[in-house]
């Protein structure tokens, strides 16, 4: 048996709040789709993710001519302004310095949490600790410069996943991520990999800027559910007074004591 039934759910609950946990906050897998085993009132949608199928053309110049046509516009925008892409399956250290900064400044410049960044350690291991799993897609400007670049982890399968990109503010304003996505999708393609997942936005309406962006490159969408287990209530708030809590809704991880 593999479903959890809403009484075997309570017990559950139960469990953990006699083992003195509070609440449990679950990550389910749109891959996996693990959360078809939870009680439907256990779940609740978070994200709506993207997915791009892959084919192969003959030519780069004859996938183009089968984009969307703002998505065309702007790769032909890109490539009119001198950038150019390249795959890195396995990029040197100073390649991975460049990304790195790149992506530090685009963090600050969005004003963006520190408690939230990836410290250079982390992004360097990727690459070394998952080796042929894990791949630098790069866009350099006409003279040769590292403006922009994608972490791209690769699964046993058939599936490329956008993990993290970056790209400084004049090459974003020249398309040059959509150039960097549609040349992604071509290498890929070439490579046999069948399926591009590019991750969600940050509304589960996809009103947001990112979803609306992911969303152009898309043909096919995955939905990804969490669940948040209130275990015991009365300990749950008595941790939330505790600390202060930015946002009264949710309890996030910077917000947790250690």
């Amino acid at each position: 048996k593999n479903h959890i039934a809403e009484d075997e759910y309570d017990q559950l609950r139960e469990f953990l709040r006699s083992n003195k946990i509070s609440a449990l906050f679950i990550r389910h897998s749109p891959i996996l789709n693990n959360s078809i085993f939870w009680p439907k009132s256990a779940l609740e949608l978070n994200r709506i993710t993207y997915i791009t199928k892959l084919y192969k053309y003959k030519s780069f110049s004859e996938r183009l001519l089968d984009l969307k046509q703002k998505v065309r516009w702007s790769v032909n925008h890109s490539i009119k302004k001198g950038y150019k892409v390249k795959l890195y399956k396995r990029p040197d250290k100073k390649l991975i310095k460049d990304f790195y900064d790149i992506y530090l400044l685009r963090m600050k410049s969005k004003e963006t949490n520190p408690f939230y960044f990836f410290n250079y350690e982390i992004i360097e291991s990727h690459f070394f600790n998952l080796e042929e799993k894990c791949d630098l897609v790069s866009a350099f400007d006409s003279k040769g410069n590292l403006v922009a670049g994608a972490l791209i982890l690769l699964d046993k399968f058939d599936t490329v996943h956008y993990h993290l990109s970056a790209c400084n503010q004049i090459a974003m304003k020249d398309q040059v991520i959509e150039h960097l996505l549609v040349k992604s999708f071509d290498e890929y393609a070439n490579l046999g990999y069948k399926f591009f997942r590019l991750g969600g936005g940050s509304d589960v309406f996809e009103k947001d800027g990112l979803s609306r962006f992911k969303k152009k490159f898309s043909d096919t969408t995955d939905s990804f559910f969490i669940s948040k287990i209130i275990c015991d209530e009365e300990l749950y708030e008595s941790y939330r007074r505790e600390v202060s809590i930015k946002h009264p809704n949710i309890f996030l991880n910077s917000d947790a004591k250690i």
